[in-house]
């Protein structure tokens, strides 16, 4: 497992942004400023992944945050209790979606590279998955994360050339050695849509030669590319998945990139439930409410913005969310 260090203050600035593109939300009848505790579950079993971005938004709105649990932790049991989160309740509401999207999306990306690399393990193949460049913009740092605590390996930026490029340029090795004139340092890449075109590439000077496709003749080519071209590497990316991994995993391949590591992985559900201590306004206030009478279930309702509704049923009075009753009081 890759071992990575996150720089605090690109991971603030990074969240103080989401948050700044998230809207306030004004939660009627819920006293705001009242001190709760809520907790964070990971509802299926899954690698936690996320914490530190988490972590960082919480901080962000004063709730102070207790995890059980460490990032790469496997978590075999579902409705697991993974942090324990106290602050007030309007800034528990308002980071409640995101740190929930969060972990939900980079628990996933980790739990599927796992899994993958789990059946990389089982041929003999001795490449290594790499971090692919179609990355969510604005998402990008928590999926590469995710990745790399899943075992993927980040390389350097490198200067990539694809087939349409390069044939608008004159050929891809007057890309190639224009970019090696300009930048002598950088690896350069090439995306390459037959043998014919990574051919030239490798003659150009190219570091990687990608193929979105297990091409013919790849073995023997690759075999005279590495001899007279000792550093080259070949990598395979695209739709790579659990089903057609093995058929990628090739001996002449050192490495693979999926994009379904960023649009295809399956998410670890996460949900916050809230304790008893959740206070509401006077019940004066919410009974002054117009209520409307449901025919279906016998009760009278009243809906407000955010999300919430409020019902008025024989047992008393019910505050709910989108995904939760949050309290219930005798009428």
């Amino acid at each position: 497992m890759a071992s990575c260090t996150l720089n605090k203050e690109v991971v603030r600035t990074l969240v103080s942004s989401w948050c700044c593109r998230d809207t306030a939300i004004s939660y009627f009848g819920i006293k705001s400023e009242h001190r709760v505790s809520a907790a964070v579950q990971m509802c299926s079993p899954g690698v936690l992944a996320g914490v530190p971005f988490v972590d960082a938004l919480f901080k962000e709105f004063g709730c102070s945050v207790k995890w059980n649990m460490f990032d790469g932790d496997v978590v075999v049991d579902h409705d697991l209790v993974v942090a324990t989160v106290t602050g007030c309740l309007g800034d528990l509401l308002s980071c409640e979606k995101l740190a929930v999207s969060i972990l939900s999306r980079a628990s996933g990306i980790t739990s599927y590279g796992r899994k993958l690399y789990k059946l990389l393990s089982e041929t003999a193949w001795k490449g290594k998955m790499r971090v692919p460049s179609s990355l969510t913009p604005g998402f990008d740092l928590v999926e590469e994360y995710a990745m790399l605590l899943a075992g993927l390996t980040s390389i350097k930026p490198t200067a990539c050339v694809r087939g349409l490029q390069a044939v608008s340029a004159g050929g891809v090795d007057v890309v190639v050695r224009a970019i090696r004139s300009a930048a002598p340092g950088v690896p350069i890449e090439v995306e390459c849509e037959n043998i014919g075109q990574a051919s030239e590439a490798a003659n150009s000077g190219a570091d990687i030669l990608t193929f979105n496709q297990v091409p013919q003749e790849i073995d023997a080519r690759t075999s005279q590319w590495k001899t007279s071209h000792p550093h080259i590497r070949i990598q395979l990316s695209g739709e790579i998945d659990e089903a057609n991994l093995k058929t990628y995993a090739l001996p002449c391949v050192d490495l693979l990139a999926t994009s379904k590591l960023s649009t295809g992985y399956p998410p670890i559900m996460f949900r916050v439930t809230y304790g008893n201590d959740v206070a509401i306004e006077e019940e004066s206030k919410l009974v002054e409410s117009p209520l409307t009478e449901s025919p279906a279930s016998k009760t009278k309702f009243a809906s407000y913005p955010g999300g919430w509704w409020i019902t008025a049923h024989a047992n008393g009075i019910s505050i709910h969310g989108t995904k939760h009753t949050y309290i219930t009081r005798p009428a």
